[in-house]
């Protein structure tokens, strides 16, 4: 028997969610919400065609913005100086016969690392 990988489902499920989702809802239940509020227009009928209609609008939403994102690279998360091993640091500058060359290296290493926190960490004005 395979087993499941449960973390490649849930990345499918929230990248193709709202558009599994958006169809079948709109045409699944929105003719008949709008149905039963033209024929009774109860504050219940009311009601449920307002949450449908916040459902749809979410989904359309969050589709757009799938679409709009699509193939971008999440942002880095930045790296606070302190949290750079200063063996990192000295390994660096060791490596690499310049600066700059020391700084790249640096920056590679860490990603999310600023060129300013990599610079002062090379030169050794950053406390450790």
């Amino acid at each position: 028997m395979r087993r499941v990988n449960w973390r490649r489902a849930e990345a499918a499920m929230e990248t193709w969610g709202p558009f599994v989702l958006l169809p079948l809802l709109a045409l699944g239940g929105g003719p008949d919400y709008v149905r039963d509020l033209i024929d009774d227009p109860t504050p219940w009928h009311w009601f449920v065609f307002l949450v449908w209609v916040f459902v749809i609008t979410t989904l359309v939403w969050t589709c757009a913005s799938r679409i709009r994102h699509r193939g971008r690279k999440p942002r880095q998360q930045a790296v606070a100086p302190g949290d750079v091993p200063a063996a990192d640091v000295a390994a660096a500058v060791a490596a690499q016969p310049d600066r700059i060359a020391a700084i790249r290296a640096l920056r590679e290493q860490h990603r999310g690392l600023g060129l300013a926190d990599a610079a002062a960490l090379i030169d050794g004005s950053a406390p450790q």
